[in-house]
């Protein structure tokens, strides 16, 4: 299953976006949904995770907020780190 969480379409997930993508799954969260409480079209979510869209200042901070109430259980500074490094494929 692991597997899932490296490539959307065939495209490769940043380390960011795996990680949102993982807890998403896991959590039962679409794209749609978490898309839509964050203010954004799922195309521009999508193309977060996979690194073709440059993330927003805010990011970081509105996807730990949103997780927080949802009640989700995540690593808020491996979120903040993940967010902060340079995206490697």
């Amino acid at each position: 299953m692991a597997d899932d969480f490296l490539t959307i379409k065939g495209r490769e997930i940043t380390p960011l976006g795996r990680y949102i993508r993982r807890l998403r799954v896991e959590n039962q969260i679409t794209l749609l949904d978490m898309a839509q409480a964050l203010g954004m079209n799922p195309s521009e979510l999508c193309g977060i995770e996979t690194g073709d869209i440059e993330r927003p200042p805010f990011f970081a901070c509105a996807v730990s907020v949103f997780f927080r109430a949802q009640g989700v259980k995540y690593d808020e500074a491996e979120l903040f780190r993940l967010a902060n490094a340079k995206d490697e494929k």
